[in-house]
């Protein structure tokens, strides 16, 4: 059988037209890859700027939080410390004026009581006391007497203190003071024997610890 030959032309034709498609196809396959990589870096452009603007946003966030607990810190110590100054206050009144007189056997509501006053404690004020509170000690000390006895006005009147961050013990003192020389017309001692009436809590419960044990609390 003898065998057909193709002609040259019809070869080359061929060879040129599938050389034809896959030039298109490698074209197509290209713009499809730029495609592709253009909508890949347009989306990690986008990540990129989201998660950096997030980042941006927590740490002022967490500046904002740190900033405040730092401020709160400062607001809770200067309250402890104001704290600690007004006991340290009231141990020394305490203890340099109160400590050998009978204490009270109970935080009541308003009532008579008798007091009888033995030889007076001579003590001198701590440094850290003020000139008008030093002068008190020394009025307290000469205006002793041997009986008194004293009757308190209804209690929701009283100025009171009971320890917390937020009272001013000096205030305290300065408003009981004044309260009991024109209400009740007492004199200091008056009101140093019977100032555990104004008392509240915290420092009604350390101002019994104190006298039931004569001595100044140590926790």
């Amino acid at each position: 059988m003898a065998e057909s030959k193709v002609p040259l032309d019809t070869i080359i034709k061929h060879l040129s037209d599938t050389l034809s498609q896959h030039d298109s196809t490698i074209r197509t396959l290209e713009e499809s890859i730029e495609s592709v990589r253009s909508q890949i870096d347009t989306r990690i452009n986008t990540i990129r700027d989201d998660t950096k603007q997030e980042l941006q946003s927590l740490e002022t966030n967490l500046t904002n939080l740190i900033t405040a607990k730092d401020t709160v810190w400062t607001q809770v110590s200067d309250s402890i410390h104001s704290l600690n100054t007004g006991l340290q206050e009231l141990k020394t009144l305490f203890t340099n004026h109160i400590i050998a007189q009978s204490p009270p056997t109970e935080h009541s509501t308003p009532t008579n009581v008798q007091t009888t006053v033995h030889t007076p404690v001579h003590a001198v004020p701590p440094p850290f006391v003020n000139t008008s509170l030093s002068t008190s000690y020394v009025l307290l000390q000469t205006h002793m007497q041997a009986s008194t006895t004293i009757v308190l006005p209804p209690s929701t009147t009283l100025p009171t203190f009971s320890g917390k961050p937020t009272e001013r013990p000096r205030q305290f003192l300065l408003r009981v003071e004044e309260y009991a020389r024109t209400v009740n017309n007492w004199s200091r001692a008056t009101l140093l024997r019977g100032i555990s009436q104004f008392l509240k809590d915290d420092a009604f419960d350390w101002y019994c610890q104190l006298q039931q044990t004569h001595n100044v609390p140590t926790d």
